[in-house]
Parts: C-alpha cells; structure tokens; sequence
C-alpha cells in the first residue's frame, strides 16, 4: 500500500495487533486519514465504507468471509483491500472464500501472509492469485518452506504447513549499569 496524503484507510482490527498498528501510524504520519473501529462488526464496517468512503481498509481472513456474506450483492468503493493472514500454521482463506471481495470490489486485493516478529513475508495481488489459486504470494524476506506433518518437504503443487526460516534472527543484548543492588549487597 502506498501510504500518502488523502489516503482513507479504514481499520477494523485491534491496534494491539502490529499490522494495524503500523498502518494506522504510517497512514497518519503521511498525512492520510484513519478511521478507528473498536470492534469488528461486518455490518458496521460497511455502514462505514458507505459513509466514509475509504480508499484503503485491512482485513484478516475472518474478517473477509464475515464481511462478504454481510455485503450481499451490495459493491463496495475501496480502491484497495490489504489481506492479511498471520496464522503461524498457515491460517489461509479457504478458496471459495478467498475471491468473494474479488467479486465485491474487484480484482484489487492485495494479498499477505508474514508474521510479527520479522520471520519472514510473503505478497501477491489478485492476478498472481488467479494464476495461482491459494498461494500465499512470492516470498519477499526469508526462506518459505511447506512442510508435511513430520516436518518434511512437501512436493510442489501439494498443501502442507507454511513454515519461515528466520529471515530476521532474534537478538538481544544487555547493558549494565553499574552493579544490580542485590550484587552491590553481596559484594559488602
């Protein structure tokens, strides 16, 4: 998503959730406009879509099936719709679900699956898809690999786990400053 002035994204997601955290801070620092819900409710996400008109909206794989079956025949105005499935086991929309917005607004869903902590990222727009029915994207950071139940290979063209080398390794450091009171204790 380009995040730029006059942009309107919609956030339906709890903001303790790092993607919608993000976009609400970029969409706002770049001048954008957000619109918070506090909870997620298809039909009070569409009254919103109706009276604000955003450009932009999240939406996780729930989301999605609450939203189409909510929407009925009516289309919606987004411009773009970010996906986002972040289930660690590789949570995706089963098929049938995962056009119905297609059918709703069009092909411009925008499509990702990565996790939190940097692990890994994947993304791929609603042509990619199309060609490529249930992929989750090409991989954009770190290693994918998809796994069979006892952690092996799984042959290309067959459904298994989802699982991200890590692309970013966790690292941390301490500093110390001074010695801990208890240490300062023991050392009289």
């Amino acid at each position: 998503m380009a995040y730029r002035e006059g942009l309107v994204y919609l956030s339906p997601a709890p903001l303790y959730h790092s993607a919608p955290q993000a976009a609400v801070n970029l969409v706002i620092r770049n001048g954008g406009t957000a619109i918070i819900m506090e909870s997620f409710d298809p039909e009070r996400y569409l009254q919103l879509v109706e009276t604000y008109r955003p450009t932009h909206s999240q939406l996780v794989p729930t989301m999605f099936l609450a939203h189409a079956e909510a929407a009925g025949s009516r289309a919606l105005a987004l411009r773009s719709v970010v996906a986002r499935s972040r289930d660690p086991r590789g949570g995706a929309l089963p098929a049938a679900g995962e056009r119905a917005d297609d059918r709703l607004v069009g092909p411009i869903i925008h499509e990702y699956y990565g996790a939190t902590e940097g692990l890994g990222f994947a993304a791929c727009d609603s042509a990619e898809w199309l060609a490529h029915r249930g992929t989750v994207g090409k991989v954009m950071l770190g290693d994918l690999y998809v796994l069979d139940e006892d952690m092996q290979p799984c042959p290309k063209g067959t459904s298994g786990t989802l699982w991200f080398k890590t692309a970013t390794p966790f690292e941390y450091s301490t500093i110390r400053i001074g010695r801990p009171r208890r240490e300062r204790r023991m050392a009289r």
